[in-house]
């Protein structure tokens, strides 16, 4: 239980440090290097919940553990691993514009995401306290 805890915390902090819903700095996505592990970590965390509950079998349990989402660790930030060619990128406006709005897509699914393992981990936190609880 305290593991569902510590993933809904993880995910809430994430929220609320970083603006996932607004529109995203256009420099600072073509200039910005490296990985965001935070959330790199949250997935594996995620992960380990789900394998360790997979052998569950309570369907009810196990039909929440599907509604968990698949997260998409780097699609929210640079395009590319190379600064020049993210730099390059964003100065090529049309290619710029594309990739722009295909991250401000992707950090709103993030945001999406991370709220749905949130009330995901409290429908199975019931569960497992309650196993006749059916939401």
């Amino acid at each position: 239980e305290k593991d569902f805890d510590a993933l809904s915390e993880q995910c809430r902090r994430y929220l609320s440090t970083h603006r996932l819903t607004a529109a995203p700095h256009y420099v600072r996505i073509f200039t910005n290097q490296g990985n965001d592990d935070s959330i790199a970590r949250i997935c594996t965390r995620l992960e380990a919940l789900v394998e360790e509950l997979s052998n569950s079998k309570d369907g009810v349990l196990l039909g929440w553990l599907n509604k968990y989402p698949i997260l998409s660790t780097t699609a929210h930030k640079s395009p590319f691993n190379n600064r020049w060619l993210n730099l390059l990128t964003g100065l090529v406006l049309p290619v710029g514009i594309v990739f722009y709005f295909r991250i401000w897509r992707f950090s709103r699914r993030l945001e999406r995401d991370l709220t749905r393992i949130i009330d995901t981990n409290q429908h199975i936190q019931d569960r497992i306290t309650n196993p006749s609880f059916i939401k």
